[in-house]
């Protein structure tokens, strides 16, 4: 059996993801919105960021490797 078909002990926001990912609604608003909406045809991130002054999070330092 897949991971799909289980439901394992885990935080409470796991077991949201489960019912609101099975609820036959919340699918058929998201099939709705995938018809509205097509790939690209929506608002760019940077513009949405842009209109309500929303700054993106600096990326955090990369690690350096320790020389063996």
């Amino acid at each position: 059996m897949g991971a799909k078909g289980r439901v394992v002990k885990g935080r409470s926001s796991d077991r949201e993801d489960v019912v609101v990912s099975t609820d036959s609604r919340f699918i058929a608003l998201i099939e709705r919105s995938r018809a509205l909406y097509k790939p690209g045809t929506g608002i760019p991130l940077e513009e949405i960021k842009r209109k309500y002054a929303i700054k993106s999070k600096p990326k955090p330092a990369r690690r350096s490797r320790k020389a063996r």
